[in-house]
């Protein structure tokens, strides 16, 4: 019978954390579920991010001395020599089956502590650590007094299945937790991001129409020009008005991505293009910033920096028998 009953508490307990999103709640309905069938009382602490372990919950078979231990827990801090920080330091379970007076006295603090842990009246108590995945999580403690019970080994072996099942649940909601934050933080970052697109998009638009006017008046006035100058003039105000319209559609692309990531509609425009067109433009878009030679596309851009310096890249356009537009560089 008693085996039953331990299956049964561990179905129960593991039915339980399977339903549980966070820690305080899989802890709460563990100790109400091991009192008072394992013990009068249960007190499951925890580590926290400074490696302090504090009460998290507890529970005891009479409220008033559930009272007076929340009381205690509150006053007397576990230290580095307790019970308890001994447990989760070495990972090994803690097993008194007849508390005595020497016990009592080796564990206070103070004369006060001890009155009050005389005054729970404690007779047999299992501490077990709560680890899993390599991390020290806390700790699970069981306690008898009014009962008058004394914990036996195969009481012993319960409470540390019960603890690994426990500390694997909290370590469970641990990683969850862990990635939802992740979750949020990227989400986060996506719409700042965004924001920072639509902002420099809308920022750099004013600038562009500025430089398109002034492209615009200069060429009114390069018609005043000598011949030579004229052309020469001319090739550069191409090259200006060829680098603002590139500009505008990737900004016009960088807004685009926004709408996409909002889920927002995204119209499509077909233009005819002028493919012999495009591929003088890049040329002489190129030709100031790498003389004597051409970059055509960003894909020749590595390829070009190891030509000799006196070196030429050929580029051309056009529609072979196939009626398919090709673009070559040589």
């Amino acid at each position: 019978r008693r085996l039953i009953v331990q299956q049964q508490i561990l179905a129960s307990i593991s039915t339980e954390l399977a339903g549980t999103s966070s820690d305080k709640a899989a802890l709460d309905r563990v100790v109400q579920l091991l009192v008072p069938d394992l013990g009068d009382s249960c007190i499951i602490s925890v580590l926290d991010a400074d490696g302090i372990l504090r009460a998290q919950s507890i529970i005891h078979v009479d409220p008033a001395r559930q009272a007076s231990l929340q009381q205690m827990l509150s006053i007397y801090a576990f230290t580095e020599g307790s019970v308890e920080m001994q447990v989760i330091r070495n990972e090994r379970s803690f097993w008194l089956s007849n508390v005595k007076e020497s016990d009592l006295e080796a564990i206070s603090y103070s004369t006060e502590h001890l009155n009050e842990l005389q005054n729970i009246g404690v007779i047999s108590s299992i501490c077990v650590p709560l680890t899993a995945r390599g991390h020290r999580i806390g700790t699970l403690t069981l306690c008898t007094d009014v009962s008058g019970r004394r914990y036996e080994m195969a009481d012993v072996t319960l409470v540390d299945e019960i603890g690994l099942r426990l500390a694997l649940a909290m370590d469970n909601i641990r990683l969850y937790e862990e990635t939802q934050q992740a979750r949020t933080a990227a989400e986060e970052a996506l719409e700042m991001r965004d924001q920072v697109f639509s902002l420099v998009s809308h920022d750099l638009k004013t600038p562009l129409t500025a430089v398109q006017g002034a492209a615009y008046m200069l060429q009114r006035m390069s018609k005043r020009l000598e011949a030579p100058h004229q052309e020469r003039a001319k090739r550069s105000l191409d090259t200006i008005q060829a680098a603002v319209r590139q500009m505008t559609v990737q900004i016009q692309e960088l807004l685009d991505v926004t709408r996409i990531q909002a889920h927002q509609s995204l119209e499509l425009d077909s233009v005819s293009l002028d493919l012999v067109e495009l591929v003088g433009q890049v040329v002489e878009l190129h030709r100031s910033t790498h003389p004597g030679r051409t970059i055509c596309t960003n894909r020749l851009v590595s390829g070009v920096k190891g030509y000799r310096r006196r070196s030429t890249v050929g580029a051309g356009a056009g529609q072979p028998a196939n009626e398919c537009h090709q673009v070559q560089f040589k």
